[in-house]
């Protein structure tokens, strides 16, 4: 007889002795099993022992697997989990490892199985987490889940489980960002996100408090300083404020740019001087028609005395009576000149105050244009007013 086949016949023998030692045990004994299944059961043995040898760990497992399946008997499960260790089948392991030991609970090498056991569950934990960080630009962009949790700033480490996640990053001036990645168990992973800048346009007025409206759609923007998120485009604004002619401004806004338009509202010192005398005229005119009012009153008030006196002193002198007619008639000529100047003021302050109509319209039809661009955060403009 060669080696060889002794060898065969050696490892036969062995997996016998195995069998009949662990029928006492199992919960379906050796003996249980009929003559064709001991013969399956000692083939598919002898195939797994000789599968593993080569090193086909994948066969190995199938023959134990079916082995195990037809009875069972640790030396089986000690070798299939040995198998689903060389797989990579971690869990697997374990559980095959568990079942020897439960079967084999004196086993000799017991210990070292634990502890193989608990290096393999170490390493379950580890596959059951993935690392991730997450840095951009600009820095301290916060990073909010799916559900719209903030999870914090970045640069920004994460434990997660496998699978897919879903992150959405933001920060004040860029428009959020959201990313998808898909993590697998023991993944340590690091992404960088570039958040685009939100093209923004800020117009400021000296003096504050001019109205802006877009030319082109009547819409009012609102009032300076005025600080407002656009899309990329040319736009053109009118500013007005009281007493100062209206401005309009062309701007080019490019993506991601901040554009700064700075605009000096030129106010008309000539219509706001038109306008104060034109009031203050009308005001005096006003105060000079009162005034003439009482003088009128009291002329004729002088009158009457003067009248009644004649008739009530019919031997009154002469001198008497003349001195009361002159005290009237100056009193007249007072009503006469105030009542003169009130429509005299009532005529100037008219006068100015149309002028200072003429002036505005004169203002609205003025036209101006500004050109503003920006370069790499700096800011131009070229203007010209006409």
């Amino acid at each position: 007889m060669n080696p060889t086949s002794l060898s065969h016949h050696l490892r036969a023998f062995l997996i016998l002795a195995v069998l009949l030692v662990s029928a006492t045990a199992g919960a379906q004994t050796f003996e249980e099993l009929s003559d064709d299944d001991k013969r399956r059961l000692i083939q598919l043995l002898s195939a797994g022992n000789a599968a593993f040898d080569r090193g086909d760990h994948e066969e190995a497992c199938e023959t134990y697997q079916e082995a195990a399946d037809m009875a069972e008997f640790p030396e089986v499960y000690y070798r299939l989990a040995t198998c689903r260790e060389r797989l990579d089948e971690l869990e697997e392991a374990i559980a095959a490892y568990e079942t020897y030991l439960e079967m084999e609970p004196d086993a000799r090498d017991r210990q070292r199985i634990e502890r193989e056991m608990e290096r393999l569950e170490q390493l379950v934990a580890a596959r059951s987490r993935a690392l991730l960080k997450i840095t951009s630009e600009p820095v301290g962009s916060v990073v909010h889940d799916a559900d719209g949790q903030e999870l914090g700033p970045t640069p920004l480490e994460l434990e997660l489980t496998p699978g897919e996640h879903l992150f959405t990053l933001e920060h004040e001036g860029y428009r959020p960002f959201p990313r998808e990645i898909e993590l697998e168990g023991g993944d340590s992973r690091e992404i960088h996100i570039d958040l685009e800048r939100i093209a923004r346009l800020r117009v400021i007025s000296d003096p504050e408090g001019a109205q802006v409206q877009n030319k082109e759609t009547g819409e009012p923007l609102g009032t300076t300083p005025l600080s407002m998120e656009v899309e990329p485009g040319e736009y053109h604004l009118v500013l007005t404020l009281r007493n100062a002619p209206p401005q309009e401004r062309q701007v080019v806004v490019e993506r991601g740019q901040w554009v700064d338009l700075d605009v000096t509202m030129l106010r008309d010192e000539g219509s706001r001087w038109q306008g104060r005398v034109g009031m203050t005229s009308l005001g005096l005119s006003a105060l000079a028609g009162v005034g003439s009012g009482v003088l009128w009153y009291m002329t004729e008030e002088k009158i009457a005395a003067a009248n009644g006196y004649s008739r009530s002193h019919p031997d009154h002198s002469r001198a008497e009576l003349q001195d009361m007619e002159r005290d009237a008639l100056q009193f007249r000529q007072y009503t006469l000149i105030t009542m003169a100047s009130a429509g005299a003021l009532f005529v100037v302050g008219g006068t100015f105050l149309i002028l200072q109509r003429g002036r505005s319209v004169a203002n609205e039809n003025s036209m101006s244009l500004d050109l503003s661009f920006t370069d790499g955060g700096a800011y131009g403009a070229v203007r010209f007013d006409f």
